[in-house]
């Protein structure tokens, strides 16, 4: 087994606490989470740990980068909190 740390990088370009807006946040998203060319995820199995989860648009983005440019072959997601709505 082998740990990444540092396989999916945000460019920061702005902050998402206060994006409340679900299509905002996720166009941001998309546009921000890289996943770097060097990582091998092809054929694997992969565990994907966020500390926070709130809508859920940053997992559903970073899961779509390792299955289509990562060519992972089962993303799994483990989450440690998860925060009330605001809607």
């Amino acid at each position: 087994m082998e740990v990444v740390t540092d396989a999916l990088t945000n460019d920061g370009s702005e902050e998402l606490k206060g994006i409340t807006d679900p299509v905002a946040r996720n166009e941001l998203l998309v546009t921000a989470l890289k996943l770097k060319p060097t990582t091998r995820f092809r054929g694997r199995k992969v565990l994907l740990v966020d500390d926070l989860y709130r809508s859920g648009s940053t997992l559903h983005v970073a899961t779509d980068l390792l299955y289509r440019e990562g060519k992972a072959a089962l993303v799994s997601v483990l989450t440690m909190t998860k925060t009330r709505s605001n809607r």
